[in-house]
């Protein structure tokens, strides 16, 4: 999830926090929601795409894949950053996009 998927997850989550709890009778609506929301992506594939992410290879063997990135919304920076504390920079290896 990049910066720009947080920002709009949390937009969301509090227009809809605000729409249901608004009223007493709407915070069990919640959990109701929620179980349907599962038992439909248990039965629908349609709907399980929609809702679940697939993960996608982004850097192979220190190639960036530019076409899944634009795909992902995911720049250079931000895989930079994901395979930074897995010690990739400080590998003798390190792939020369790496090194700027």
């Amino acid at each position: 999830m990049n910066a720009f998927d947080l920002v709009v997850t949390v937009a969301l989550g509090s227009t809809l926090a605000t729409i249901l709890l608004s009223s007493t009778v709407s915070l069990a609506l919640l959990p109701v929601l929620q179980s349907a929301g599962a038992r439909l992506a248990v039965r629908s594939g349609r709907f399980r795409h929609l809702i679940k992410a697939e993960p996608t290879l982004l850097l192979d063997d220190g190639c960036l894949l530019t076409e899944a990135m634009a795909r992902q919304r995911v720049t250079e920076s931000e895989v930079r950053q994901a395979a930074r504390p897995r010690g990739s920079a400080r590998s003798r290896t390190s792939p020369r996009w790496w090194r700027r």
